[in-house]
């Protein structure tokens, strides 16, 4: 009842229009919607050999596409379709490339996702290991941004 506090001082902002919903039919507050997506109309540098060794690391020669399940590992976001769309394309030796570890929401769905693609026949590419959320570092960590170019 107390939370989220309507107080003057105050701007809700939420990540969709179902959140933005959820806060008008539940406490009679208004959010402005700030999406959570990635600007695809933006025009990144394109970074050759940069985008070739990302895609290395993951596994992928120069010229394949993969497909990105740019999202951590909880069951919101029902991973399980996107294994689905992945082994439909009938693409040999299909593989689905996810971003973004679990993180303190468990292990357990994560297991359920891995059983549920090697079922699929579809192989998992986990690359949380490579991700850095905003920017390059000196540890070669890589981009969200760099994920899109590297099929272009």
């Amino acid at each position: 009842m107390a939370f989220p506090p309507d107080l003057p001082s105050i701007r809700h902002v939420v990540i969709n229009s179902l959140a933005s919903n959820q806060l008008s039919r539940r406490l009679k507050i208004s959010g402005t919607v700030i999406p959570n997506v990635y600007d695809y109309s933006k025009k990144l540098k394109n970074q050759r050999d940069y985008l070739s060794e990302l895609k290395s690391k993951m596994g992928f020669d120069d010229d394949e596409i993969f497909i990105l399940q740019p999202t951590r590992i909880i069951p919101r976001k029902c991973i399980e379709r996107s294994i689905e769309i992945v082994k439909n394309l009938n693409y040999p030796n299909p593989k689905l490339v996810i971003s973004h570890a679990s993180g303190d929401e468990g292990d357990d769905y994560y297991q359920k996702v891995l059983k549920y693609a090697n079922d699929m026949g579809v192989k998992i590419i986990h690359i949380s290991h490579l991700i850095n959320g905003n920017a390059h570092t000196e540890t070669g960590a890589y981009t969200i941004a760099d994920l899109y170019q590297t099929n272009f």
